[in-house]
């Protein structure tokens, strides 16, 4: 799995927040090049799977709380399914904080 950082909110000419990144999962490291050299959000970055979560951790202020899981809770990192308007090649899903009843691709491990 390869891993690619973006801001949620940037675009071609903005860097978005510093707090809304979105984490996404490829299958390939051919396929996540790509994306990385096509797209036209300059915040788009290939990052090691060891980044993965440190950059998935964002502060909401909308909900006052960290995005990672709870400590002793049934919460764990997951890779989600994509957007349904994201036909991405090679994307997988994006890295989001997951329960056992929710629909997910796979868990994520450290």
């Amino acid at each position: 799995m390869y891993y690619t950082a973006e801001s949620a909110h940037g675009s071609e000419t903005s860097h978005g927040f510093c707090n809304d990144t979105v984490v996404k999962c490829f299958s390939s490291r051919s396929a996540r090049d790509d994306y990385v050299k096509s797209t036209k959000n300059i915040t788009v970055e290939a990052i090691p799977a060891s980044m993965a979560t440190k950059r998935a951790t964002n502060y909401s202020l909308t909900m006052n709380k960290t995005n990672a899981p709870t400590p002793f809770s049934n919460e764990f990192w997951a890779i989600v399914p994509p957007y349904d308007d994201d036909e991405t090649p090679g994307l997988v899903g994006i890295l989001d904080t997951a329960r056992e009843d929710d629909h997910i691709v796979r868990r994520f491990y450290k």
